[in-house]
């Protein structure tokens, strides 16, 4: 990361963007918003049908109402990612918008939105380590299911050793 030290010269003193000459590689602020950067995860729903869903990148806006609303009312938080993250694929249109289709979510498994949701916080980067490590121990636990006992051993090892290292607030950072 390069830094550089600036003098505060003041708004009266500062170049106007016409004498400015821009270093390269810079970006405008309008290159900033004009950036299409909210991203798109299609995930497997096997218990669902085995149809797709199509998860979201939440928006600054989103993801800071998103992490107040953890903050007030966890119970509520794994649904309420759902419903923000989960878009129809042809419009982009978040699938649930009303509030009695939204009600009606909650008579659903709550395994399958959890393990959505989950996935909705690793694609906003908002999942905790320790729950990071989880999910990851989860998965090594899960392949070893289907390896030779040596390697289904090893995996295992594996993911006691992440579980532990979260709850040790040891995960070689």
């Amino acid at each position: 990361m390069s830094h550089t030290k600036m003098e505060d010269k003041g708004a009266a003193e500062q170049p106007t963007p016409s004498k400015a000459t821009r270093p390269s590689g810079f970006l405008t602020a309008e290159m900033i918003l004009a950036a299409d950067d909210i991203t798109y995860e299609d995930v497997d729903v096997p218990e669902w049908g085995g149809g797709k869903v199509r998860l979201r990148l939440l928006n600054a806006a989103e993801s800071m109402h998103f992490q107040g609303q953890l903050e007030t009312n966890r119970k509520e938080a794994a649904l309420a990612l759902f419903r923000a993250s989960v878009v129809d694929p042809v419009t982009g249109l978040k699938l649930f918008q009303e509030s009695e289709v939204f009600k009606a979510l909650r008579k659903k498994s709550m395994k399958v939105i959890r393990r959505l949701s989950d996935k909705c916080l690793e694609l906003n980067g908002l999942l905790d380590p320790g729950r990071e490590a989880q999910l990851a121990a989860k998965l090594l636990r899960e392949a070893a299911v289907h390896e030779r006992d040596e390697v289904a051993s090893r995996l295992n090892d594996i993911a006691d050793q992440l579980v532990r290292g979260a709850e040790e607030g040891d995960l070689g950072n």
